[in-house]
């Protein structure tokens, strides 16, 4: 089986019993398959025999003759296709119609759908029409079941008092983090904090068209001892975690957006979550109330009221951050059924006749 890309956690969990990933191996006739392959990628392979069945979890930025051209094959070459659509808007392009005929290519060829909700699942069946399927299979865990970090407290590195805000992530249209540094930076808060800011590495290209990063880069350069900007060629699942382990809030300042795996993983880590109310983002947590405390949220409802009410949740952060009473042995433990259930579904949909 490949996934199409195989970066995020999500796909790569996707293993055990009869379903190996081939993605970061060298099964293919030209070499090694990327970790996160493109649809032209695939295109440009003599043979589809490296895989029995291409799991989708991103169509955005793909032309579409890759697209048609690659579906082709797998229905002349008998190889399953499956999708996982984890947004229902696209991430980089206004162009919310072309997302849209992407979508329906694959409805078209009756190819299996899933989405993380059921709310997501009601939005795709109200743009791709009313009678289309929509297998809801939940996002599940982001730390790995047996990581030793289901057992790790936040560390306290910080004076007491200090409150450490962290966000991290790639400076795409759908996220705005400086309002974030600023709020921080110059707001009224009962205590002293900090921002730490982990992103992959910075090209020309974005620092000339991305705002967002251009005033992030200059918060960090004039207030280093506040703002914090760390950079890595593609934060890897480890770093990220242990990133967070040194933080006790993590803000997801997402301008629109369906799904969230930072989110999750928040909650895996028993990390504060300070989350934009977009998309299906309380569906997510609403699975787990009881186990796991209710977000802090805030909403873009208003232009000239979003930066109070940014403030507002980085305020209510500071004065929660210890009264944050996930039970962890508990999450994990319905983690793990969940992620049973979940291979055995995607086994089902990897296997029956299209």
């Amino acid at each position: 089986m490949t996934h199409l890309p195989a970066r995020t956690p999500y796909a790569r969990k996707l293993a055990g019993g009869s379903i190996a990933i081939v993605n970061n191996t060298t099964a293919a006739q030209g070499g090694r398959v990327p970790q996160d392959m493109s649809f032209q990628w695939l295109r440009e392979q003599p043979s589809f025999d490296f895989f029995d069945v291409l799991h989708i979890h991103s169509l955005e930025l793909a032309a579409e003759p890759d697209i048609e051209a690659v579906l082709d094959r797998c229905e002349r070459d008998g190889k399953q296709v499956v999708c996982t659509i984890h947004d229902v808007t696209p991430m980089f392009s206004p162009d919310k119609a072309a997302y849209a005929r992407q979508l329906r290519m694959l409805t078209e060829r009756k190819i299996a759908l899933i989405t993380l909700t059921e709310g997501a699942a009601a939005d795709l069946r109200q743009m791709l029409g009313s009678q289309q399927h929509v297998n809801v299979l939940p996002h599940g865990h982001v730390l790995p079941l047996g990581d030793p970090r289901w057992q790790t407290p936040s560390r306290r590195e910080e004076p007491i008092g200090t409150t450490r805000f962290a966000m991290y992530g790639g400076f795409r249209p759908n996220r705005s983090m400086f309002p974030v540094v600023a709020n921080l930076l110059f707001g009224n808060l009962s205590g002293p904090t900090t921002v730490s800011i982990l992103t992959r590495a910075v090209s020309p290209i974005e620092l000339d068209t991305n705002r967002d990063l251009g005033a992030v880069v200059n918060a960090a350069l004039t207030r280093p001892e506040r703002v914090g900007l760390h950079l890595s060629p593609f934060p890897h699942d480890d770093e990220i975690a242990d990133f967070l382990l040194s933080a006790d809030v993590l803000v997801l300042p997402y301008r629109w957006g369906t799904h969230s795996g930072q989110l999750e993983l928040a909650f895996d880590l028993g990390i504060v979550p300070v989350a934009a109310d977009v998309g299906h983002l309380r569906e997510q947590w609403r699975r787990y109330e009881g186990v796991v405390p209710e977000p802090i949220w805030f909403d873009w409802v208003d232009d000239y009221q979003q930066g109070a009410r940014i403030l507002t949740a980085l305020q209510d952060a500071t004065q929660r951050q210890h009264e944050w009473p996930t039970d962890r042995d508990a999450l994990r433990d319905i983690r793990s059924a969940e992620h049973d259930a979940t291979l055995a579904a995607h086994h089902r949909l990897y296997t029956e006749p299209r």
